[in-house]
């Protein structure tokens, strides 16, 4: 699809198309989308609508009438709506989308249920034990489901669990790396998560999703690049692990990005973290105020003109 959208656009471009002709070679290239498409598309966002909507429904019913319910009530509304959602995927038939989403929905209900436990009986549990019980036992479906949008929804319980934990017990963590813990976690996780669904994509059709590894990769390149900017800001005895760290997966960004499965985002982000990661550089140790302005206006002009030179290089190469 990528292919045939530079192509048309290049021959567009370059005044093959007649500009009468245009919205027929869309139309044939199926680049715009026809009717059926557009139902299509409709369907798919109104049944992901209803079940976010479902379970907020029910949500906020129980907490409306939280003092008029009894807790037989409370409980037996969210687990009757869990076995009914189960019992949907399972009638539907294990394929299909709906099924998938009945299963998603069930997911996101069993998280209200382990809410409304902790709630009722105020077990005195860290916040970051609900969301990582939650995703333990949404696991099984996890894997059952084949359904990239679960596995992201598994992937951001384990994020979240992991950022509130670290929030709690990250004093205890105080001989190794004390202030940059949190985004080394957040690295590590989501850079084996990235790395795993990649490779696992070549023999899973389901789990071929750009979005979902885009932002796997933007919170690992996010994490990692914010690290560097910390060893400049505050230089430590550990500060070359953050630089060889950020390197080596700059490497393997490009080296998959670019050669193996090419890919403009990911090279764009590269690039971003590359730009930032030299700013943060410059204006740490340039210290007179007026040279700052200059380094810093000639950096941007300059690498930002061979960042876009370079990719729209890319991008020619991925047309022919």
């Amino acid at each position: 699809m990528n292919h045939t959208r530079f192509l048309i656009a290049s021959l567009i471009k370059q005044g093959l198309i007649p500009e009468d002709k245009i919205p027929d070679a869309l139309r044939v290239s199926k680049l715009t989308p026809d009717k059926t498409a557009w139902f299509s598309f409709l369907d798919r966002f109104l049944l992901v609508v209803g079940a976010v909507l479902l379970v907020s429904a029910l949500t906020f019913f129980i907490a409306y009438n939280w003092t008029e319910m009894s807790r037989l009530a409370k409980f037996a509304l969210v687990e009757v709506c869990i076995v009914l959602a189960v019992f949907a995927y399972w009638k539907v038939g294990t394929q299909q989308l709906s099924a998938k989403i009945a299963l998603l929905t069930a997911s996101l209900l069993l998280g209200v249920l382990l809410a409304l436990y902790g709630q009722t009986y105020q077990t005195g549990a860290d916040p970051w034990q609900l969301f990582f019980n939650w995703a333990l036992l949404i696991l099984p479906w996890v894997f059952i489901a084949q359904f990239h949008v679960l596995w992201m929804v598994f992937l951001f319980l384990l994020n979240l669990s992991l950022v509130l934990y670290i929030n709690t017990f990250g004093i205890f963590f105080v001989w190794f790396f004390t202030p940059e813990l949190l985004f080394w976690s957040l690295f590590a996780l989501n850079a084996v998560a990235l790395v795993v669904w990649e490779y696992m994509s070549q023999t899973k059709e389901w789990l071929q999703s750009v979005w979902a590894t885009r932002l796997l990769a933007v919170v690992s390149g996010a994490s990692i690049t914010i690290l560097v900017v910390n060893s400049i800001i505050g230089a430590s005895v550990y500060a070359i692990v953050p630089w060889l760290i950020w390197l080596g997966y700059l490497g393997v960004l490009y080296a998959y990005y670019r050669l193996k499965k090419p890919d403009l985002f990911m090279l764009a982000g590269g690039c971003l973290s590359v730009g930032t990661v030299m700013l943060f550089f410059i204006g740490q140790y340039i210290i007179d105020s007026a040279i700052v302005s200059l380094a810093f206006l000639t950096f941007i002009l300059v690498f930002g003109g061979a960042s876009s030179k370079w990719l729209k290089h890319v991008q020619k190469e991925m047309q022919s």
